[in-house]
């Protein structure tokens, strides 16, 4: 499965899916304060009402507007999933064109959105 994961500034929307098909999807409250551990508790308890294991997602993907968050969730990816998250933002090859003056100022989510 791959877990998709898009932070933004007030929520964090989660979604497991398997190819194309969306599994499940969860929203949760971004906080900056929270530590790996904590997030990974919520993450497993959410996981566990789908009746799904960290060790099913064999792929992670993140959009992160929030820098600090992003670390703490790429951290969570290592120690949790046992995965390397693959992290999008405006330089990610998507085959779309990013037509702005400064495309590295683009938003994570812009770029995923437009996908």
């Amino acid at each position: 499965m791959l877990f998709a994961i898009d932070i933004g500034n007030t929520n964090t929307v989660l979604g497991l899916y398997r190819g194309r098909q969306l599994l499940h999807d969860w929203r949760i409250t971004t906080d900056k304060s929270r530590t790996v551990d904590e997030y990974a508790v919520v993450i497993h308890d959410l996981f566990a009402l789908a009746q799904v294991r960290f060790d099913q997602v064999e792929d992670v993907i993140i959009s992160c507007v929030v820098p600090p968050v992003l670390v703490t969730f790429e951290s969570l990816c290592r120690r949790y999933f046992k995965q390397v998250p693959l992290v999008v933002d405006a330089d990610t090859r998507t085959g779309m064109p990013i037509c702005y003056d400064h495309p590295a100022e683009v938003g994570a989510d812009r770029v995923v959105n437009g996908v």
